[in-house]
């Protein structure tokens, strides 16, 4: 009796709901596609994803004509420019193998490794965010490091519903510890205690993720005291600053964040563009723009200037970041190919021989992008 071999479209089916299932970040974030999601795409496609609606609240009880919002459909565009593979190498007699064999042995170890990297590229987007609170080097360890993270969202009228905190493996196990969690008391359960799972705080989903990316600072160590170089303008996404050591090295990179502390434009900004002083004088690109008015800089103060890095755990709203997927094309000539796609995700499972190695390889690839959407729902929780 011949042999039967499993096909790449059944390998496929199996792949994609175990993709979903190891990306921690992938229900938290915002999920788009467009209209044409069953098109094929390539690397450095661009697709338009819709925007969530972003809405804040007045004052219901005067006269609220002039405050009207647009309901308005709003689409971003999102690069696809991120395609990661994971090739194996396969014998005819693995291709006999039962479908939950095969998926033991080959593809949960290639959807868990591509997953991975999703996932850090959604917690990657911590550069964008100018907002924070804690201490840099500091693992949070209260209630209150996460009652002020949460007041930085609400002042910034961030939406109360989807948000979460994940946090790396240091800061769940200060967490854990308190008492306030692990007690049995106003929840009426242990379950802290029983299961490491923290569950929510605040109306804040709390989870871990080893993946949290470390920020490694630019070399200012030297700009502890600067001072602007004269007037700035309000709405300006530029100003020089001056070291009074005149350090003509320091350099900064993206996703340095600051605080200019006394002046006009006092508040939180992140760097966007990497650059190095010249003869002391450092040219900052920044997010958000300079706020408030025309005046002198008095004091910009960096997070890491003592530290020289910090965790970036991450406190966000669900429409701060977006997930936006595609399929590949299917191969063709003689390679065997199924591109399997659902609930805007997909997957694609190839199948070829190399005649110069003899042997048969199997490669699953996803294309996808991410992108920050609305930097003002997110607050990074410094560790």
């Amino acid at each position: 009796m011949a042999n039967t071999y499993l096909d790449v479209s059944t390998i496929a089916a199996e792949a994609l709901p175990l993709l979903a299932d190891q990306m921690a970040m992938l229900p938290l974030v915002h999920r788009g596609f467009d209209n044409e999601f069953g098109s094929p795409k390539q690397k450095g496609d661009t697709i338009q994803i819709e925007k969530p609606q972003n809405f804040t609240t007045v004052d219901g009880s005067v006269d609220i004509s002039g405050s009207y919002q647009d309901i308005t459909e709003t689409a971003v565009n999102l690069q696809l420019n991120v395609q990661r593979s994971v090739a194996i190498e396969i014998t005819a007699k693995d291709l006999t193998l039962s479908v939950p064999d095969f998926t033991r042995k080959f593809t949960a170890g290639a959807v868990v490794a591509l997953g991975e990297y999703v996932n850090q590229d959604i917690l990657g987007l911590y550069t964008d965010i100018p907002y924070w609170y804690g201490v840099s080097g500091t693992t949070p360890d209260a209630l209150e490091d996460i009652a002020l993270a949460r007041k930085v969202l609400q002042d910034n009228k961030c939406p109360s519903n989807l948000r979460s905190l994940v946090m790396d493996n240091s800061a769940e196990a200060e967490f854990l510890t308190l008492d306030a969690l692990v007690k049995v008391n106003e929840a009426g359960t242990n379950r802290a205690l029983r299961e490491a799972a923290i569950g929510q705080v605040y109306k804040i989903g709390m989870y871990s993720d080893g993946q949290v990316k470390t920020h490694t600072a630019g070399g200012y160590a030297a700009l502890t005291d600067l001072t602007s170089d004269g007037i700035q303008t309000i709405g300006a996404t530029t100003f020089n600053v001056a070291s009074t050591a005149g350090a003509s090295t320091a350099s900064v990179v993206v996703g340095d964040i600051f605080t200019i502390e006394t002046g006009a434009a006092a508040g939180q900004y992140v760097c966007t563009a990497a650059a190095t002083a010249v003869a002391g004088d450092i040219a900052l690109t920044i997010y958000p723009a300079l706020r408030g008015a025309t005046a002198t800089i008095d004091t910009v103060a960096f997070a890491d200037e003592t530290a020289g890095a910090h965790v970036a755990n991450l406190m966000f709203q669900k429409n701060a970041f977006a997930l936006g997927m595609a399929p590949l094309a299917a191969p063709v000539g003689g390679a065997n190919g199924s591109v399997m796609t659902a609930n805007g995700m997909s997957i694609s499972v190839t199948l070829d021989f190399d005649i110069t190695t003899y042997k048969n390889i199997m490669r699953f690839d996803i294309l996808y992008g991410v992108k920050t959407l609305y930097p003002e729902l997110a607050c990074r929780l410094l560790g």
